[in-house]
C-alpha cells in the first residue's frame, strides 16, 4: 500500500492574500489543452489553506497538500515554503495598507451639527392642523 503522502494531492502556487488568522489564499496555476481548439490555456484557481505559524507573507511561493476540511472553503494544508518574497518597498508599504485598511473596523461616521438659522418666517398651525407660513414682521404687528 502507497503511504500516506503519496495519496493526497499536492500542488505549488503563488500567495496572494494573509489577512486572515492561519489561513493563506494560494494562486495555483495549471497549463491544460482546450477540449475543443487543442491549444494550452492557463487556468488559475484560487484555493485557502491552513498555514498554522503564519509563517507566509504575500508573494511567498509554497507547496500545499490537501487535508481534512478546516473550515468550510479551507481544505488544504501548507507543507513548505518553497521561495521567499522579495518585494520592493513601495510593494511592502501598500501590502502593509491593505492590510491595515482590512483590519480597520468602519467607525460611525461624524455628525456635523447643523445650526439652525431662522428667517424671519416662522411656521403657524391653523385649526385644521396645517401648516401655515406667516412673516414675522406681519406677526409682531398683530
Amino acid at each position: 500500500m502507497a503511504a500516506e503522502g503519496q495519496l493526497r494531492q499536492r500542488r505549488v502556487g503563488t500567495v496572494v492574500s494573509n489577512r486572515s488568522d492561519k489561513t493563506i489564499a494560494v494562486q495555483v496555476e495549471a497549463i491544460r489543452r482546450h477540449p475543443l481548439y487543442r491549444k494550452p490555456v492557463r487556468i488559475r484557481s484560487k484555493v485557502l489553506a491552513h498555514d498554522a505559524d503564519n509563517a507566509c507573507d504575500v508573494g511567498d511561493v509554497v507547496e500545499i497538500v490537501s487535508s481534512r476540511p478546516y473550515s468550510r472553503r479551507k481544505r488544504w494544508r501548507l507543507t513548505r515554503i518553497v521561495n521567499r518574497a522579495t518585494l520592493t518597498e513601495e510593494e511592502q508599504a501598500a501590502v502593509a495598507a491593505a492590510s491595515e485598511a482590512a483590519n480597520v473596523v468602519d467607525a460611525e461616521p461624524e455628525v456635523e451639527e447643523v445650526e439652525e438659522t431662522i428667517d424671519e418666517t416662522t411656521v403657524a398651525s391653523d385649526d385644521a392642523g396645517a401648516a401655515v407660513a406667516v412673516d414675522a414682521t406681519e406677526d409682531e404687528s398683530r
